[in-house]
């Protein structure tokens, strides 16, 4: 199923979604862990958390920072954005995984810890690229914030 949101003042908590996830705030913040269909999230003035989402995820803020945890497996597309406030992408580097990375900010900084190939273009302001299969596309955008995009550890078997 769908699980739908509109609030003009107020946060948002939501677990374990059994479908796909759409969040419209005014003025408030997201907190979502678990999710196994797509998030749109868009908030004027608040923050999103979102993690554990099995399908593709769409988020912008006008004022708050995005902290996002993405599984790049297949043709997902991700799309950030924020205009004062901070984008922090992990991405777990499942079998298969992969992204094609394509990061702008007007004065913020980029910073990434991942292996990139097929570099098409770098520099404080502007990252494209390819980390592993490229099949996903990773889309990031901020005016005044900072980027920071970070590999997760793999789950290992022997964990329990």
């Amino acid at each position: 199923g769908l699980l739908k949101v509109e609030t003009t003042s107020g946060n948002v908590h939501a677990y374990e979604v059994g479908g796909d996830a759409k969040v419209q705030l005014i003025t408030g913040n997201l907190d979502l862990t678990g999710c196994l269909g797509n998030v749109d999230f868009s908030t004027s003035s608040g923050s999103g958390r979102i993690v554990g989402v099995r399908g593709s995820v769409s988020a912008t803020s006008s004022s708050g920072d995005l902290d996002v945890a993405i599984l790049p497996v297949g043709e997902k597309e991700f799309y950030l954005s924020t205009s004062s406030g901070n984008v922090v992408v992990q991405f777990l580097p499942e079998q298969n995984y992969g992204f094609l990375l394509d990061v702008n900010t007007c004065t913020g900084a980029i910073r990434g810890d991942m292996e990139l190939t097929k570099l098409d273009q770098i520099s404080r302001r502007k990252l494209k690229g390819v980390v592993g299969n490229g099949k996903s596309r990773v889309v990031i955008e901020t005016a005044s914030g900072n980027v920071s995009i970070i590999e997760g550890k793999k789950k290992s078997d022997k964990d329990d």
